[in-house]
């Protein structure tokens, strides 16, 4: 059986307990300053989300929910304004990491996945078309389609029990 030479610097656990009540007191003061709406949020959120960050990481960053971020979007105008900007900076750093990647010949696929999200309208695959259609039918006409198609269907199959599958003809 091998033997284990251990020595413990603080055998009573209080050094480390300090130390870690220190890191709570210290991270609970910097979060209460980061909870509330401020102007140099302007700054920082298109700071932080130049790096390639989203609201959503902001508000993670920050230590409040995305609807505390999305409250202050409807409530500062120029919070708005700065998160359209940071929103901007976000795409020009996935736009430079892509590239990036391309000529490293490293695989672009997360910058191309972070594009499509942040930046929809220049980066989506699927080409939308809106159309606007109104067919008017009557009933006749409805009723003589249905006799058509009912009559390929019979000489497609003529074993077809024409007795029990016969339309009925209700025309007024």
């Amino acid at each position: 059986m091998p033997f284990k030479l251990t020595f413990n610097a603080d055998p009573t656990g209080a050094y480390a307990r300090a130390e870690e009540k220190a890191k709570r007191e210290l991270a609970a003061k910097i979060a209460a300053g980061r909870k509330e709406y401020g102007p140099a949020r302007c700054r920082d959120v298109v700071a932080y989300m130049a790096q390639g960050h989203t609201l959503t990481a902001y508000a993670g960053y920050l230590g409040v929910s995305r609807g505390r971020v999305d409250d202050w979007i409807k409530t500062y105008p120029e919070f708005a304004e700065a998160a359209e900007c940071g929103r901007a900076a976000a795409v020009q750093f996935w736009e430079k990491e892509q590239k990036t990647a391309q000529t490293e010949g490293r695989s672009s696929a997360a910058a191309a996945f972070a594009l499509k999200n942040l930046s929809p309208l220049d980066w989506r695959e699927k080409i939308e078309v809106k159309s606007d259609v109104r067919v008017s039918t009557t009933q006749e006409e409805l009723a003589d389609a249905i006799d058509r198609k009912f009559s390929k269907l019979i000489e497609h199959d003529p074993t077809l029990d024409v007795q029990s599958v016969t339309p009925r003809k209700t025309r007024h």
